[in-house]
């Protein structure tokens, strides 16, 4: 099959077969993209080998294009995701031999010129949109016929939602939308309105209401019966009382599914059997709202000290647990294995594990993970210098 036709193919049903022969095709071209691809496809490399080659990879393809900061763009799949908060940055990026190849984006975007900037040129294999800040309506259906997933968030307004889109995601201040029948799955984040729940859903996602579990069941009280989804899944459970407002559902809605967001280790008495409920494989951390503001990790190396925020460390282990390397799963684990029997005493931690769990953690972030020399950080890591760990408690 030739090129063009593979990439229709696509881009009229994304798969993994008609991806292995996409890649295999750029790669007889010699096109870098090519071999991204099947790197993508075969899993997070792990050896320093293979690191090094999509690094040398990505660049062949990249070329000289870089990217104007706060802005964000990666290139490791042989697609684009990126994030975009400046009008400069995404002008240049679209003026890129890149631009072609946008597959997700997030436009934080409140006055609209980044929204407009976009719809000035096809985005043909753009999938995912996600708009924060857009306080004027906004129709984004002209230029993105491939849109399947769209997210909504800090008042952000619509004048529609595109025929294409499957997924829609509401966050807090979202405006009001019109009718969207189309939509299989639904996330609500932040505005638990049952008015926003049609019959035709596949899929209502309340999994991200984290810490506001009364909120979410109060939701699913309010639900009429014929507004009632196939499958409904929920944030991770935190007490007794959540596990018996899950065995109610069950037993008023002998139809639903159910999906348990995610399950943490520490808190596995909460986790039962029943034949309709599934619970995530679970991340070896408490929940992240379970730490105080204050609370922090602290690295010493010789000379040198580093805290991190440890509520940000589980929300990020958490959101990659499940997608990284086994080795990196072991990392992250011996951490928060460590982690209980810590103290103001400092503990002797591997250089190497730890290297793996900010690598896993994407401490790249700094104001997320809540130091401002977080390179250093990385160099000693690499170095692999010996270093230990400790809490430090604020009040």
């Amino acid at each position: 099959m030739h090129r063009t036709e593979l990439e229709a193919a696509l881009q009229a049903s994304w798969n993994r077969e008609t991806l292995d022969v996409y890649a295999d095709t750029l790669q007889a071209d010699g096109d870098p993209r090519g071999a991204l691809i099947a790197m993508a496809l075969a899993g997070t490399p792990d050896a320093p080998r293979l690191r090094a080659r999509r690094e040398q990879l990505v660049a062949a393809w990249v070329g000289d294009f870089v990217v104007e900061s706060p802005n964000i763009v990666t290139a490791d799949t042989g697609f684009i995701t990126a994030s975009f908060s400046t009008l400069g940055g995404l002008q240049a990026f679209m003026r890129s031999h890149l631009a072609p190849y946008l597959r997700r984006v997030d436009l934080w975007d409140p006055c609209n010129e980044l929204v407009v900037a976009l719809a000035t040129a096809p985005h043909r294999w753009c999938a995912d949109l996600g708009i924060g800040g857009a306080h004027r309506p906004v129709d984004i259906v002209a230029h993105l016929p491939s849109l399947t997933r769209l997210r909504l968030s800090h008042s952000t307004q619509v004048v529609r939602v595109p025929p294409s889109v499957k997924r829609l995601e509401l966050g807090s201040g979202t405006g009001s939308i019109e009718p969207f029948v189309h939509v299989e799955e639904l996330a609500l984040c932040a505005a638990f309105d049952a008015a926003l729940v049609h019959p035709w859903l596949r899929l209502l996602d309340l999994g991200d209401g984290e810490e506001r579990n009364d909120e979410v069941f109060a939701l699913c009280d309010q639900l009429a019966g014929d507004r009632w989804p196939a499958t409904l899944r929920l944030p991770s459970l935190r007490t007794a009382t959540d596990v018996k407002r899950v065995r109610a559902i069950i037993t008023r809605r002998p139809a639903v599914e159910i999906e348990i967001a995610r399950s943490h280790r520490p808190l596995r008495e909460l986790v039962f059997d029943h034949p309709r409920v599934r619970f995530a494989s679970p991340v070896p951390c408490p929940p992240s709202s379970s730490f105080a503001i204050g609370d922090q990790i602290v690295i010493t190396f010789p000379g040198q000290r580093f805290e991190l925020m440890t509520a940000n460390i589980a929300a990020n282990t958490e959101w990659y647990f499940a997608k990284v390397s086994s080795e990196q799963q072991a990392a992250l684990s011996a951490l928060w294995t460590t982690i209980p029997a810590l103290t103001a005493r400092p503990v002797g931690f591997p250089g190497a594990a730890m290297e793996r769990v900010a690598e896993t953690i994407q401490m790249d972030f700094e104001w997320l993970i809540g130091t401002t020399n977080w390179e250093e950080v990385r160099r000693a890591l690499a170095a692999q210098q010996p270093c230990t760990v400790m809490l430090s408690r604020h009040p």
